[in-house]
């Protein structure tokens, strides 16, 4: 085996064979090789499928060169030759440069263990795949909203709604606050409900609709006193509330209770004729129990749980908060009623009058103030 791996040394493997002849003797000389017919051969590779042979690439260059003229050398040269370059090179010659630097970007490595509980909360939506009754008799995807602690993965609430709405997100962030206390950010992506005045009004930075003019209401996050943070666009995946969808739906979407009311998990499904909806209480009692048991179960391996559950590591994070002397901040009451409240831009008349759901508003003591 010694004298065979010295045999070698120093060879590509596509020479090993020859290499332990008796007669064989290496030589540094590279045979003659057209630049077209390298090129043809990359431009080839390029346009084909990820996974086509090598082979099937020089016999056409081979076929090609016979009429062009061009040298073209056997295929254990060209395959010398792309052995050659480096893998960086190769992805991008077989799948284009950007989705090579996407298979080879290094992830950042982050260690969650600092961040205290209720220090950022994730924010995420997402279409269920059955199908329930909201009592109107039509079936209908129901959407589910989540926040989710990201120290202690903690589904802190949950709403489940028509479809992915501000006024559901407002209800579900006031809920927590209520129940939790005031937590420090707010971790979303950039869809509508999310972004919109009754959310994010009053946050000076949006990626949705560019940075916002003229009067902005304030949000619940302006008023809870929430820092708001953005995924970047087409990074929404990154958020902890994305991963717990993961894990929930194919347990929960798939299970008995929903026999008969599941289209697959196509985003654009519709129900068919056999699809018979669950009434939208049973499938929310059902969320209710398989989060529930989400949060309680023991032997959790993620970063820092040393086989807590979940609901065990906000409880001693909430502990470790006050230790610290950084307590959560629980709502008053006047940011529980400003929460409540609906904002909507109106817009005044010529005559300096408002006009809101077929009420006007504005009289002569107003008129002066409100034309300006």
């Amino acid at each position: 085996l010694k004298r065979l791996s010295k045999a070698v040394e120093g060879e590509a493997p596509i020479n090993y064979a020859p290499a332990l002849l008796d007669d064989y003797k290496a030589t540094a000389q590279r045979a003659e090789m057209s630049q077209e017919a390298w090129r043809f051969f990359l431009t080839m590779i390029r346009d084909a499928a990820p996974e086509w042979p090598l082979k099937e690439a020089w016999r056409r260059v081979r076929d090609a060169g016979r009429v062009a003229g061009w040298a073209v050398p056997s295929f254990p040269t060209f395959y010398r030759r792309w052995t050659e370059l480096s893998e960086a090179q190769r992805l991008e010659a077989r799948i284009g440069r950007e989705e090579a630097a996407k298979r080879l970007s290094l992830p950042a490595m982050r260690d969650k263990t600092s961040l205290l509980v209720l220090e950022e909360v994730s924010l995420d939506g997402r279409t269920q795949d059955f199908f329930v009754n909201w009592g109107d008799g039509k079936a209908t995807r129901p959407t589910m909203l989540v926040l989710v602690d990201v120290a202690s993965n903690t589904v802190l609430d949950w709403e489940l709604a028509p479809s992915e709405n501000a006024g559901a997100t407002v209800r579900l962030v006031k809920r927590v606050c209520q129940n939790y206390g005031i937590f420090d950010t707010l971790y979303t992506d950039n869809g509508s409900a999310f972004a919109g005045h009754l959310v994010a009004g009053g946050n000076p930075h949006r990626f949705r609709n560019g940075m916002p003019k003229g009067l902005q209401p304030m949000g619940i996050c302006q008023i809870m006193g929430i820092k708001l943070r953005f995924a970047m666009p087409g990074n929404a995946q990154a958020k902890i509330a994305e991963r717990i969808f993961a894990t929930l739906s194919r347990a929960v979407d798939d299970g008995p209770e929903f026999k008969g009311a599941h289209a697959g998990h196509t985003p654009g499904a519709s129900p068919s004729p056999k699809v018979v909806p669950v009434p939208v209480e049973t499938a929310k009692a059902v969320l209710a129990r398989e989060i529930a048991r989400h949060n309680r179960e023991a032997g959790r391996r993620s970063q820092g749980a040393r086989g807590r559950s979940y609901d065990a590591i906000l409880h001693d994070g909430l502990a470790a908060r006050e230790a610290l002397g950084r307590p959560v901040r629980r709502p008053t009451a006047d940011q529980l009623y400003l929460a409540g409240l609906v904002w909507k831009p109106v817009t005044v008349d010529r005559t300096g009058r408002v006009a809101v759901n077929g009420w006007h508003y504005g009289g002569p003591e107003t008129q002066e103030a409100l034309i300006r």
